[in-house]
């Protein structure tokens, strides 16, 4: 069973936690879920893995086509991951490149909060 949650942060920042497997069953509702925020002018978002069981390639897709759907709008994706086997996978592919890595939640608000103070500073 696949569902995801969302948390405002701002009125440009969003958190996004998927729960259970994001694969290739799940990745199609999952889409939908960004672009949901997209529509409502999100264009920072954190994406917590903490809550996941299973992360396969077009979960990780999906991250790359939200990433590019955001960057030309000055947005962002951010990972929170506690869990080393997926921190590794964005290792590995290369993927931490393009997303700022998190272990812990609060780090990653924390650096959205101040990245946004010091755009409107």
């Amino acid at each position: 069973m696949f569902f995801s949650r969302t948390e405002e942060l701002s009125n440009r920042c969003v958190m996004v936690e998927p729960v259970g497997d994001l694969d290739l069953h799940s990745v199609t509702h999952f889409k939908a879920v960004l672009d949901r925020q997209l529509a409502h002018k999100k264009y920072d978002i954190i994406i917590n893995l903490d809550f996941l069981t299973f992360l396969d390639s077009s979960g990780l897709r999906s991250f790359i086509a939200a990433y590019k759907k955001v960057k030309p709008m000055g947005g962002k994706i951010d990972i929170v991951c506690s869990k080393k086997c997926f921190r590794s996978l964005f290792e590995l592919t290369g993927l931490d490149r393009f997303f700022k890595v998190f272990e812990y939640k609060a780090s990653a608000i924390r650096a959205a909060i101040e990245a946004r103070a010091l755009v409107y500073a």
